[in-house]
């Protein structure tokens, strides 16, 4: 036998844990939203200033290639493999 935890419905009065849910969620929306914000700024202001630093630190490019995707690995890293431990954990209190 499962028991399933009770959704909360749009329609359903306002409460303070209905509201207190609904802060958690949008907070995490922005924080997630920060987070992609950074990763591509991050990257945009790498792309642009290329050519300058292999002129000046006298790189090929495949050397600046590897070094500028260091900051990148460990998300691409999370994207790939982090859906493990919220797929496998369950993060539900049981009462």
């Amino acid at each position: 036998m499962t028991t399933q935890s009770p959704r909360i419905p749009s329609t359903a009065p306002a409460t303070p844990e209905r509201d207190a849910v609904l802060r958690q969620g949008w907070r995490a929306t922005w924080l997630l939203l920060g987070f992609m914000l950074v990763n591509f700024a991050d990257k945009a202001v790498l792309g642009l200033a290329a050519t300058p630093i292999t002129e000046e630190m006298d790189l090929p490019r495949s050397e600046f290639g590897a070094a500028s995707t260091g900051p990148a690995a460990p998300v691409a890293f999370h994207h790939l493999f982090g859906w493990f431990g919220p797929v496998s954990v369950s993060f539900r209190s049981r009462s």
